[in-house]
């Protein structure tokens, strides 16, 4: 067995000792190995191979790079190559993948691995680890395995499947066919929920502006704007069968957000939300303070479409009074067998809006008194996401030519009766109309303040529900 070690050249560096235009050339024999030592002094921590005829004889080793551990050789006709938390790009990268020019047989991937794919390649089994594929254009087939990973297919028809984990799918352009597979997986879209057609005829279908999707064992399919909830034992069916076993309705968009963007965090547990819904002023309004029996008896009614039984009274009952809390029992109800079959059918799309988009719409309705175009949803959407702060969101709008000849002009007196009219659809009352504007006139808030102050409101909330049902509008 031969073993080769390439160092730190001290006058050229590697990657120029190793590029195609110095025409490197290292031949092996079976079972021979060549090291790339990236803990040497020198070297980079992320090795790139490029070429179509690397490593097709015997098994060829890269490690030690912090990036790269890969082996690559042929067992039983099949080209075969494993990588242990690889860093690998390029547009040759689909060639030196598919070795012979037919796809890529196999692979294996056991660490936290970043692979980006060209031409049609086909790429399988990514075991363990986190790992990232991209297949970039062409038709390419993208199967991971063990681990949370994320696919993307780019352009093409591509065949997408997740394996084990909480995989992130996103088709892109062409006729894809994905499947998320065990774990909870979540397939990605660029398009808003209203420019897709989703759940027709065939459940799985979807069909927008980046082509035909054909979707399976997924439990949330993420637009630009909010999320589809499939899976009913997630948690937006939690929160939705909450809300009808302490209230006996449904959620509305903006509460179920809260609730569901809350528990995802980590920030609540499920019994922290139904301890919640329990000092609601909702649920005080509705049923005042009732005993025990009477909680019990309200909760069968919400739940059941009945009253109790003298057994399961007496149960629930006692399990109360030997220090059950009211909160337990309340999920007791909600998550109970019979209550998850009865609601099904009602939990099996749910939809959440994306907080970032509700603040864009929030931002059209009170400034501009419109709802946004879609290209404008989505950009201000995006840059939200991406970091965008909500205040110099809100100063983009109020410093518009569209906000300004309608509004800058105006004495703060004037400025807040038009906020009235133009966010809340009605005049000012004295009270709130001399409260905003003394502030101003005091110095204690700035034009921008009181348009969030408006935008926020619970008034304007409500106004905004219908727009958010099942996707934003837009023009």
């Amino acid at each position: 067995m031969s073993n080769f070690v390439l160092a730190a050249d001290p006058i050229r560096p590697w990657a120029t000792l190793l590029s195609s235009s110095n025409q490197f050339n290292l031949r092996l024999a079976n079972d021979s190995s060549f090291i790339l030592d990236g803990s040497a002094s020198g070297l980079p921590a992320t090795i790139e191979l490029h070429g179509s005829n690397f490593g097709n004889r015997g098994a060829n080793l890269l490690s030690g790079a912090a990036q790269v551990n890969v082996v690559q050789y042929t067992v039983g006709g099949q080209v075969v190559m494993r990588t242990d938390n690889a860093l690998i790009t390029g547009s040759d990268l689909a060639a030196w993948l598919m070795g012979s020019g037919s796809a890529f047989e196999r692979a294996v991937f056991s660490g936290n691995d970043f692979i980006a794919l060209s031409n049609a390649a086909e790429l399988q089994n990514a075991y363990g680890g986190n790992d990232f594929m991209h297949g970039r254009g062409g038709n390419d087939t993208l199967l991971g395995a063990g681990g949370n990973d994320t696919l993307y297919g780019g352009e093409g028809n591509d065949r997408l499947e997740g394996g084990d984990g909480n995989d992130v799918v996103w088709g892109g352009a062409g006729t894809d066919s994905a499947n998320g597979n065990a774990g909870v997986d979540t397939f990605l879209t660029g398009a808003l929920r209203r420019q897709v057609d989703f759940g027709g005829a065939n459940p799985g279908d979807m069909v927008g502006p980046e082509g035909q999707d054909f979707l399976i064992g997924f439990e949330r399919v993420a637009f630009a704007d909010g999320v589809v909830h499939v899976d009913p034992t997630g948690t937006a069916g939690q929160v939705w069968r909450l809300y009808g076993a302490a209230f006996g309705r449904g959620a509305e968009t903006t509460g179920l957000t809260n609730w569901v963007v809350a528990l995802d965090a980590g920030a609540l547990t499920l019994t922290d939300a139904a301890r919640g819904f329990l000092n609601s002023a909702e649920f005080a309004g509705r049923y005042g303070l009732p005993d025990d029996a009477g909680f019990v008896t309200r909760l069968y009614a919400n739940v059941l479409g009945r009253g109790p039984d003298a057994a399961g009274l007496e149960a629930w009952t006692s399990q109360l009074a030997g220090g059950v809390s009211r909160a337990e029992v309340l999920i007791g109800f909600s998550e109970s067998a019979e209550y998850r079959a009865a609601t099904a059918a009602s939990t099996s799309r749910l939809w959440t809006v994306d907080p970032e988009a509700m603040d864009v719409l929030r931002a059209y309705m009170t400034v501009l008194d419109r709802v946004p175009d879609g290209g404008g949803l989505a950009s201000w959407t995006a840059a939200r996401n991406g970091g965008l702060a909500n205040a110099e969101m809100m100063d983009a709008f109020i410093n518009s030519a569209e906000f300004q000849s309608r509004f800058g002009a105006l004495s703060n007196e004037d400025f807040v009766a038009r906020m009235y009219t133009v966010a809340l659809d009605r005049p000012a009352d004295l009270e709130g109309h001399a409260e905003w504007t003394s502030r101003l006139d005091g110095g204690a808030m700035g034009r921008r303040d009181v348009v969030q102050g408006f935008a926020y409101s619970d008034e304007m909330t409500q106004k905004l529900l219908p727009l958010v049902t099942d996707g934003i509008a837009f023009t």
